[in-house]
């Protein structure tokens, strides 16, 4: 089926490649959110799919406790290291307690009672190095009604010391032509979208090099409708603009917004809007 698609794309056939990633034609999941992005043995994980998605959905869960990452195609060790994660919804909840530390110990040969002092193979880097965590490989298969399907993966850290730990960032709010009210789009015209993000939450930490470095945020912007000036965006304070298309059918409009902090903490927001034909006077007007 892929090669299918991509055989046809190449002869020019049933494809878009003017249409930005941005804009979001077709279902998609654009990010995981975990919550909190790294934790200790004995918490609990809070996941979110974000995702655009005007059909039914089905969606399945698991974690991969030790993967190949992306120069392996992020397939898991082997099939014993993965784990079903309950529930089929947009958010579900996973508990880093004994069943996943006894499958890493049987997996590497060692004792479960001393895995969390001595993490062994499990922590142990392609370098060789060791390190006092290791990552789970949260992946989310989505399948839409209309036979879409999408492989989404995500990676959350568990320490097994007390290093201070990366939380999400936070959207203090998104400003729509300079206001919080705004929830009406009009053909042909601009629209200023103003994103804050809480400094407060972009933590400092020293990198494997010894370097201390700030996070910064960065935003990735999508829409159902029209196009986006700037559809990435970087800092406490965001700024991009929504151009509406000259004519459109749409009758509503979803934007999406998803803040990352790079180190694999996430926040995002969706806008949802009326779209109007008539013109406004308070709306900015193409040329």
């Amino acid at each position: 089926m892929r090669t299918t698609v991509w055989i046809l794309c190449l002869l020019g056939l049933g494809c878009n490649d003017f249409d930005p990633r941005s804009l979001l034609q077709a279902p998609r999941v654009v990010g995981v959110v975990a919550d909190p992005p790294a934790l200790g043995l004995g918490e609990t994980v809070t996941l979110t799919s974000i995702e655009y998605s005007p059909s039914d959905v089905e969606r399945t869960w698991s974690v991969c406790l030790a993967s190949l990452g992306p120069f392996g195609d992020y397939a898991c060790l082997d099939d014993s290291l993965i784990m079903p994660i309950e529930g089929t919804s947009e958010t579900v909840d996973f508990s880093v307690d004994n069943s996943v530390l006894s499958t890493l110990a049987t997996y590497f040969s060692q004792k479960v009672e001393t895995l969390a002092d001595d993490c062994g193979s499990a922590c142990v880097t392609r370098e060789g190095a060791q390190r006092d965590y290791f990552d789970l490989q949260i992946n989310l298969t989505t399948r839409w009604a209309d036979g879409a399907q999408m492989q989404t993966v995500k990676l959350v850290r568990v320490h097994l010391d007390d290093e201070a730990r990366n939380t999400n960032p936070t959207i203090v709010t998104i400003r729509v032509d300079g206001n919080n009210e705004t929830r009406i789009l009009r053909p042909a015209t601009r629209h200023t979208l103003e994103l804050e993000v809480d400094g407060t939450g972009l933590e400092t930490f020293v990198d494997s090099g010894g370097r201390t470095i700030t996070e910064e945020a960065t935003t990735t912007w999508y829409t159902t409708v029209g196009r986006l000036e700037i559809p990435v965006t970087f800092g406490q304070t965001q700024e991009t603009e929504l151009v509406m298309p000259k004519t459109t059918e749409a009758l509503n409009a979803t934007i999406m917004a998803v803040v990352r902090d790079g180190r694999g903490g996430t926040d995002f927001r969706v806008l949802d809007f009326e779209v109007q034909q008539s013109q406004s006077v308070g709306s900015s007007a193409l040329d």
